[in-house]
């Protein structure tokens, strides 16, 4: 598939490593949620509100591509069996605990502190709020970057063994770059969100360099392993 630039984990162990978003327990919340709500507008009121492709609920991505970044660059290391059953033994999943983070009223005033953005998005869409929550979180290190994602650039922060958060402007959605294949002259990410990768290879996906020139939003996030 390719060379691998920076060594990292084989493209199965990815696969053995990442989480999805579509089985977290905070998006299943969302879930249920809205659609109860949408349901209701839909009897009572007649309205037409569209269920399709999960977006009254998938919300979390940047939380599931920035832990999956840390587990495939080696900075967070992976939890133990979730719930193997004993009392006492359930543990959250990684990513929902980045995104409590981000969600805390006891975190507001420092994440605020960043950029204070009002009240009308979710602390978990700013890209300037990741480097903070990754350090508080799992004490990883990660650096928000202003500008286009110059191929270049980013095979040489690849290089230097880190991943790479972006986000596609359609949809908005966060995934998470840590190859760069020659073979096919793309980029290799894994996807939080597997039913929109067509072939199904989301822990492996590519992303082509007209793609990166044309539908990714101008900023990005490096995570660049431990703190030291």
């Amino acid at each position: 598939m390719g060379q691998n630039l920076v060594g990292q984990k084989a493209y199965d162990q990815v696969r053995g490593l990442a989480y999805v978003q579509t089985r977290s327990a905070i998006e299943n919340m969302f879930k249920r949620h809205n659609l109860t709500i949408i349901q209701d507008l839909q009897s009572d009121q007649n309205v037409n509100v569209s269920l399709s492709k999960g977006r009254y609920w998938l919300e979390s991505c940047g939380a599931h591509t920035a832990t999956n970044l840390g587990l495939v660059t080696g900075g967070i290391t992976p939890a133990p069996n979730l719930n193997p059953g004993g009392i006492g033994d359930w543990q959250s999943r990684q990513p929902d605990k980045l995104m409590l983070y981000f969600n805390d009223e006891r975190d507001e005033a420092e994440l605020t502190a960043v950029r204070d953005i009002g009240d009308d998005t979710m602390n978990n869409e700013v890209p300037q709020y990741y480097p903070l929550a990754m350090s508080r979180v799992f004490g990883t290190k990660a650096t928000f970057r202003q500008s286009a994602p110059d191929p270049n650039v980013l095979k040489g922060w690849l290089q230097q063994g880190f991943g790479i958060q972006i986000c596609l402007k359609n949809p908005g959605h966060y995934i998470g770059i840590y190859d760069f294949d020659d073979a096919s002259n793309s980029f290799v990410f894994v996807d939080p969100w597997p039913e929109r990768i067509a072939d199904g290879i989301w822990w492996a996906a590519k992303l082509s360099l007209d793609e990166l020139a044309n539908n990714v939003n101008p900023f990005f996030v490096t995570h660049e392993g431990l703190i030291q």
